[in-house]
């Protein structure tokens, strides 16, 4: 049976899955020289990309319970400007190392 995480949960698995995001991005930079083509360049493209994909859900339904809290609005606002801008730096090391 699976249990339903609490509303509570999903703003910090969001601001969690915004560091992974950051962290995987680094480590997709050295996956690109584990073979001769791009094949493991790729493979930590898509990995961070998931792991953006999945903050976003978790952001989405930490706002579908949203609370009138300064605490909560400010996790609001600090999660989803982290993962558009994660989601913009990794989009620029694929244009840079595509170039």
């Amino acid at each position: 049976m699976i249990k339903r995480l609490k509303e509570e949960h999903y703003l910090p698995l969001s601001l969690l899955s915004v560091v992974n995001v950051y962290l995987f991005s680094m480590l997709f930079q050295r996956m690109a020289y584990w073979g001769q083509g791009l094949f493991w360049f790729w493979v930590g493209v898509l990995i961070t990309y998931s792991v953006w994909f999945l903050g976003m859900v978790f952001l989405i339904m930490a706002i579908r319970k949203i609370q009138i809290n300064t605490v909560y609005m400010i996790g609001y606002v600090l999660s989803g400007f982290l993962l558009i801008t994660g989601f913009m730096w990794v989009s620029f090391i694929i244009i840079i190392g595509l170039g």
